[in-house]
């Protein structure tokens, strides 16, 4: 709504642009964009900052292909995705992690299935001490050639 003011003050020549400018508390290139919006089309909203154009984005038409090879071998995982659409010749195929990505855009892997594919993770103790253990390796020779029971 201040947006919409200011551009009518200015173009009502009520007082400067910089005047004005520093009323708002807005940089004379803000206040010029707000101008040039709203004399193309009475507007001045704040647009999207969405890109237009994703240079790396992967095609809907790719991505569509790899939904449906996924589809049609079930279990298969985002290598094998990737090996099979290098074999029937397809150009321009994604990256395997790619692939995986457009798996889970779509629903295509289960958290209970990414759960089971997690690789084991070590624990760690938040201080020294926290925890003991020891391995007991049980019947073994000493020196003098008699045997120690650990248990």
């Amino acid at each position: 709504m201040l947006r919409k003011e200011f551009v009518e003050r200015v173009l009502a020549h009520e007082k400067s642009k910089k005047a004005l400018c520093l009323e708002y508390g807005i940089s004379r290139p803000t206040g010029d964009k707000w101008i040039k919006r709203y004399r193309e089309n009475s507007s001045c909203e704040e647009l999207s900052r969405e890109p237009h154009h994703r240079a790396n984005r992967t095609s809907p038409e790719m991505e569509a292909l790899v939904i449906k090879t996924r589809k049609e071998n079930y279990d298969a995982c985002a290598l094998v995705v990737h090996t099979l659409l290098k074999r029937q010749g397809i150009p321009n195929v994604p990256c395997v992690r790619t692939i995986n990505n457009i798996f889970h855009r779509y629903g295509l892997i289960t958290p209970d299935a990414s759960q089971a594919a997690t690789p084991y993770t070590r624990f760690e103790k938040e201080a020294p001490n926290d925890m003991w253990q020891t391995d007991f390796i049980g019947h073994f020779a000493l020196k003098t050639q008699r045997r120690c029971h650990s248990f």
